[in-house]
């Protein structure tokens, strides 16, 4: 008889319960969220488990990771789908999620997504912390204005390179501005380092990576949006066979505001959008666009060797993917 095992993934410790072929609960216990932990407490079972299932989660993709390299035949479940399999579920807990869990791998009503691989998530990984350190940067220079303002010291407009010079004229002869002012001018200055050396890696990454590369030779896509929609793509396969349609196309037009004749988006920062401050959401719509949009009846699998703009620009949601 074939089992069949569910994982309801905690911080700490998962919930674990195994069921047979008949749906009746073999064993539950608590396990560390931990692969090794979890590798060992199957093993103790003695059964053939025909399956595992986790739902998709931060630290799902690291666990199934370690769970399939040690041959064990898992599963990363659709979010969405478990949710909506769950909603008659009275009492929501962690165990009853781990039996829910065994049960839709019992019955096969799952829908399985890619994880990730290890390269796209330091990818991923590098472009969130070069956004955090961009906007702790900012707030600090907002905070400047803000206490300096309130002593009728105005800053106004400065580049970069000038923002550190104007402050400190203006605190000259104010000895606790000064001190405040060097405070905040520091760690300014600590921020713009570690973004750049981030940055600068990122840039490396872009120029060894050929795929990257390819997406770079559309006008107006820099290193970062290339990086942000191959990280988020990964492996494009599972995707080949969708098709844009032309209604599809018009509702990622709607996404993007301010499209000229030429495709061309303008946000007050000029038409090179590889550049503009914003999330990695909304740069790879708008290379989705950029690229999808003149040819809507387009194979998915052509664009851009392969990679595939219908996820992030709304056009369809196939729901394989796992963040």
């Amino acid at each position: 008889m074939d089992y069949y095992a569910g994982i309801d993934v905690s911080l700490e410790c998962s919930s674990v319960c195994v069921v047979d072929g008949q749906g009746k609960i073999v064993r539950e216990a608590k396990v560390a969220s931990e692969p090794e932990a979890l590798i060992a407490w199957f093993a103790a079972l003695e059964v053939p488990l025909a399956r595992i299932g986790l739902e998709a989660g931060p630290l799902s993709q690291w666990l199934f990771a370690g769970l399939q390299a040690s041959g064990l035949a898992v599963e990363l479940l659709e979010t969405r789908h478990v949710r909506d399999a769950f909603k008659a579920m009275p009492v929501k807990t962690d165990r009853k999620d781990a039996r829910g869990i065994a049960q839709l791998m019992r019955l096969g009503w799952f829908r399985p997504v890619h994880c990730k691989s290890l390269p796209a998530q330091e990818v991923r990984a590098l472009l969130t912390t070069r956004k955090l350190l961009q906007s702790k940067r900012h707030d600090v220079e907002m905070s400047i204005r803000g206490v300096l303002r309130g002593f009728g010291l105005k800053v106004g407009p400065t580049t970069p390179k000038t923002f550190e010079r104007r402050v400190r004229e203006l605190v000259a002869h104010h000895d606790t501005l000064q001190q405040i002012a060097e405070a905040l001018l520091k760690t300014r200055a600590v921020l713009l380092c570690e973004f750049k050396t981030i940055e600068k890696r990122l840039v490396g990454l872009a120029s060894r990576d050929g795929q990257v590369r390819n997406l770079m030779s559309v006008p107006g896509v820099g290193a970062l949006v290339a990086l942000t929609f191959s990280a988020a793509i990964d492996n494009p396969s599972p995707m080949r066979d969708y098709q844009i349609d032309q209604r599809s196309s018009d509702r990622a037009t709607s996404c993007v505001p301010n499209l000229d004749s030429e495709h061309q988006l303008f946000s007050g920062h000029g038409p090179e959008f590889g550049s503009r401050d914003v999330g990695p959401g909304q740069q790879v719509v708008d290379l989705a666009v950029r690229v999808a949009i003149d040819d809507p009846g387009e194979d998915i699998g052509e664009i851009a060797e392969g990679l595939d703009a219908v996820e992030f620009a709304g056009l369809c949601r196939p729901a394989n993917y796992a963040e």
